[in-house]
């Protein structure tokens, strides 16, 4: 059963410039087509979807005038989003690293959570300036805070203190922008997804390429290390 759907979104600001486009103008395409593709993911009913925006070292790299654009545009979205969920029961979900975020888009996505928790058609995750060798470094240390026995710790110990832990594995992980690789998302969950790489920049991703990868996907055998 498909259940977890993960995109890794690469390729906005490729397309920007192939369709000579302000350089941050590929944001809010690439923001567009993700309502696209969940209204697709919900036609066919797939219970979980994930949506890996920025890496925390992609934020890093970027100027201070584009952090801030970034800001301005998740906190507008939000509201956004908010209705839509309301109006298609999408629950939505949000991970984060609250050290790297504004307080103004932290007090959005505490309200997107708690304003959609009841709803029950769709799960909706948005990974934002994410990385999933920081996550399992923020787990070991949450883990050692509880007194346990730092010499004998179990993948179960560290799996409790992530903070994607209440989220089936994806099954399928979806990488856009022509780009091969895995860059760690959902990097402790995911030795056993399938992984569908297309050459199309994520704002040129239709409902129609994400058909092309759940056939894929159901055309192989997955053995889980048997």
């Amino acid at each position: 059963m498909l259940r977890h759907i993960a995109f890794i979104m690469d390729g906005n600001r490729t397309w920007a410039r192939s369709n000579y486009l302000p350089q941050l103008e590929w944001h809010r395409r690439g923001y567009d087509n993700i309502e696209k593709i969940i209204d697709a993911c919900l036609e066919i009913q797939i219970p979980y979807i994930s949506f890996w925006a920025l890496s925390d070292d992609n934020i890093r790299e970027r100027s201070d005038i584009e952090v801030s654009y970034l800001f301005d545009l998740l906190t507008r979205s939000i509201e956004k989003l908010i209705t839509d969920a309301t109006e298609k029961n999408i629950r939505l979900y949000f991970i984060w690293d609250r050290r790297l975020m504004r307080a103004d888009c932290l007090d959005a996505i505490e309200k997107a959570e708690k304003e959609t928790e009841s709803h029950t058609a769709m799960n909706a995750i948005f990974a934002i300036w994410y990385g999933g060798q920081e996550e399992i470094a923020r787990a070991v240390s949450q883990l050692a805070k509880t007194g346990k026995d730092m010499t004998n710790v179990t993948r179960e110990d560290i799996f409790a203190h992530l903070e994607t832990n209440i989220f089936p594995p994806p099954d399928l992980i979806i990488r856009t922008g022509g780009h091969i690789r895995h860059s760690g998302y959902f990097l402790f969950q995911s030795p056993y997804s399938e992984y569908f790489f297309s050459d199309r920049n994520w704002p040129d991703f239709s409902p129609y390429d994400l058909s092309l990868a759940i056939i894929s996907y159901e055309s192989r055998v997955r053995k889980f290390g048997k």
